[in-house]
């Protein structure tokens, strides 16, 4: 991302999938047409509890990153 220019930035959440957690996303769009997505996920729907025996140690974050290249000239 060195030397490129910052067009627009998007946060805010994702849209909702059946089946797994919520998620907050950040959008950067580069005047060259390139996108990076930067996302977060978790495990944190094993919560703790007495009954399973969960620790708070027990739990990870993830951060993802997509990239998405500039659009090839005339498109």
């Amino acid at each position: 991302m060195v030397g490129k220019t910052i067009e627009r930035v998007e946060v805010g959440s994702r849209e909702p999938i059946e089946h797994a957690h919520g998620s907050e996303a950040i959008i950067i769009y580069f005047t060259d047409g390139s996108i990076v997505g930067l996302s977060t996920g978790s495990n944190i729907g094993n919560l703790t509890n007495d009954e399973n025996g969960l620790r708070p140690e027990d739990f990870s974050i993830d951060f993802h990153v997509d990239w998405v290249p500039e659009r090839p000239r005339g498109i």
